[in-house]
């Protein structure tokens, strides 16, 4: 609970632009390492300036850099009362299978996987151009 609010303030007091994020004035730096390597974006390259846009309600910007940042951002702001609720009750009002879990997390690799191999497909035929 207090580590998804940590973030939650972090990515509030956060700015983004088209390519960094500034937080408290300061840019923070590119880390990807498969950016670095190859000069291509990983499936996950913008997410962060994604979801600081949909929680400062630049929907637009946000599915500009990612088409996951807005759900991203819902499902970090609904951890907090979900969270709050696991440690009042003391379970999981989830309760999610074994089953379930596999298939949800098949489901976000693919989520993630399908729209970044349709973009990398883009940028290597326009490199090739």
């Amino acid at each position: 609970l207090c580590l998804f609010a940590i973030l939650l303030i972090f990515l509030f007091a956060a700015k983004a632009t088209a390519n960094s994020v500034i937080i408290w004035g300061y840019q923070v730096p590119e880390i990807c390492l498969f950016k670095r390597a190859t000069g291509f974006d990983c499936p996950g390259c913008g997410l962060t300036r994604s979801v600081i846009f949909a929680l400062h309600g630049q929907l637009h910007q946000s599915y500009l850099r990612h088409l996951l940042g807005i759900p991203m951002a819902l499902l970090l702001l609904l951890q907090i009362p979900y969270r709050s609720m696991v440690l009042i009750r003391r379970t999981d009002p989830l309760n999610t299978s074994h089953f379930q879990q596999r298939w949800a997390n098949l489901t976000i690799a693919l989520l993630f996987l399908v729209p970044w191999i349709a973009h990398l497909a883009i940028q290597l035929s326009q490199k090739l151009q």
